[in-house]
């Protein structure tokens, strides 16, 4: 969603894993989903080395690619999209704590028209606060001068964390702009149904 201007609702946009291990879980070594012979299967890896969430494409269990960050979209993804409501999204805190508890680097890509981050808190939560996130992965259209769904939003997203695309993910209500942040090779979720969309970036579901 897009803020038009400060009495407007503001900024509203998109993890691809697979299913994760369970939470008790103890393990000495990664532990991934069942990959079949001759099958291209996509593999969700937590490894207690490096405490990271990751995900990649294999063949019999071998992990190539990894994400280092995710992105969220504002509006109508972690917070409600009604200036006069100022709540968070169904399990959107919870989701949030359990990345970071995970040492997944998290940023946020936003459109916010002309609102200074002031003015943003003062529709956001109460309890909204973005030093959640890291600082140069913050990305607002009201900071940056680009908006989604321009591509140029999510490479500069991709540029400022110093990764790959395909290492990033971008979660968002829209499926125009996951789509874009698709096509410029990230991972993505499209969240439409909540709390279980978010939990499936814990999880790992498309």
């Amino acid at each position: 969603m897009r803020v038009s201007h400060p009495d407007a609702s503001y900024a509203g946009t998109g993890v691809n894993t697979g299913p994760s291990p369970d939470r008790g879980a103890r393990w000495s070594r990664p532990r991934r989903i069942d990959v079949r012979p001759h099958q291209l299967r996509r593999e969700l890896v937590i490894t207690p080395a490096h405490n990271l969430l990751c995900v990649g494409f294999g063949v019999g269990g071998h992990m190539d690619e990894s994400i280092k960050v995710v992105f969220f979209d504002l509006g109508d993804t972690l917070v409600v999209s009604d200036r006069e409501r100022r709540e968070w999204m169904p399990g959107a805190k919870a989701v949030l704590k359990r990345l970071a508890d995970m040492g997944v680097r998290l940023g946020i890509i936003s459109d916010t028209a002309d609102l200074s981050r002031e003015q943003l808190l003062e529709l956001l939560p109460e309890d909204f606060d973005f030093g959640a996130f890291e600082e140069g992965l913050i990305i607002l259209s009201s900071e940056v001068g680009v908006e989604k769904p321009d591509p140029a939003i999510f490479r500069l997203a991709v540029k400022n964390a110093d990764v790959a695309a395909h290492e990033a993910l971008f979660v968002g209500e829209s499926s125009e702009e996951t789509g874009v942040a698709e096509r410029i090779g990230m991972k993505v979720k499209l969240v439409q149904k909540f709390p279980q969309d978010l939990e499936d970036v814990i999880r790992g579901k498309r």
